[in-house]
């Protein structure tokens, strides 16, 4: 069962990045880029737990390798 509590930042810090469109300084925009999908697949890694569904490296990547073929 959710604690909305103690789940919420998750959901709050994965919500924060995906709608993140502050313009970069300095041609920073492929860090800031980095440091948002790394912080978004954190949040997405803790709304996975948050939910009991354990995400398996599949999950994250069939996407991708379907796209590429």
């Amino acid at each position: 069962m959710l604690s909305a509590r103690r789940d919420r930042p998750a959901f709050d810090g994965y919500w924060r990045e995906v709608t993140d469109d502050r313009a970069c300084i300095g041609g920073e925009e492929g860090v800031k880029a980095l440091g948002r999908a790394q912080d978004g697949n954190a949040c997405l890694n803790g709304i996975y737990a948050a939910v009991g569904i354990k995400r398996t490296n599949d999950m994250m990547f069939t996407g991708p390798k379907e796209r590429a073929a």
